[in-house]
């Protein structure tokens, strides 16, 4: 979408839109929290009290394509980068001492927290050379990483809703069946057990029937006289 027809600079109204929008955000989470009971969670999560943030944003990333040499001159004094990364110090620090339930910070407190993660941002594109060697090289690597996953941070940003909504249910479901299909295995292994344990037994019994009856055959023929058999209705005669 362009703001101009002009086609060198097709987005040169977005920094007084910024401004608009930034001015109706603070009013409208102001009188999220001032008119009547205050509604804290509305001011943090509703898209017409938070998207300065994205309007910030966008507005960087103008400067940076569309006027570099604004923001080269910005930060090529040493002394602009610390009062940068002082004032962004500053900003990022309101969140360490408000409470965000309450009125000055869901009313003002969003504003400090994107202009100091704007200009960390800042920072980050424009200082260099103060680390050296393989923690340089390490770091180059997370910020690569970290710049790959902010190129689609918003869109993640927006699957994070209905992800919420239905992952859940998701993940209950197949670890239901997950849960289904144990408990199906166990009874399985259970019954499985039980008919072993049966046949086991029952092959054990003959093996005991014949050790019984080759005991009382031996018995039989220890107590009969010599050259005599034992009686035909002995059992050791009918296991003959």
């Amino acid at each position: 979408m362009r703001l101009s027809s002009n086609r060198q600079d097709p987005f040169r109204a977005l920094p007084w839109t910024f401004v608009v929008v930034a001015v109706l955000c603070i009013a409208f989470r102001a009188a999220s929290v001032y008119l009547g009971i205050p509604n804290y969670h509305t001011s943090y999560t509703a898209s017409h009290d938070r998207i300065d943030s994205l309007f910030f944003g966008a507005l960087l990333g103008y400067f940076y394509h569309f006027r570099p040499q604004l923001l080269n001159n910005l930060l090529h004094s040493t002394r602009n980068r610390i009062f940068i990364a002082v004032c962004s110090a500053g900003l990022l620090s309101t969140i360490c001492f408000l409470p965000r339930d309450s009125w000055f910070f869901s009313a003002f407190g969003y504003t400090c927290l994107y202009l100091g993660f704007g200009g960390v941002l800042l920072l980050s594109l424009y200082v260099k050379g103060i680390l050296r060697g393989k923690i340089a090289r390490c770091l180059e690597l997370v910020g690569t990483a970290a710049a790959y996953v902010g190129m689609y941070s918003y869109s993640i940003y927006l699957w994070h809703g209905p992800t919420g909504a239905w992952f859940p249910g998701l993940v209950r479901r197949i670890l239901s069946r997950f849960s289904r299909a144990e408990r199906a295995v166990c009874d399985l292994y259970d019954r499985r057990s039980r008919h072993w344990d049966h046949d086991v037994k029952d092959d054990r019994i003959p093996d005991s029937a014949a050790a019984r009856s080759n005991l009382s055959r031996t018995t039989a023929y220890s107590r009969a006289p010599f050259g005599r058999c034992p009686p035909a209705n002995s059992p050791s005669r009918h296991a003959h």
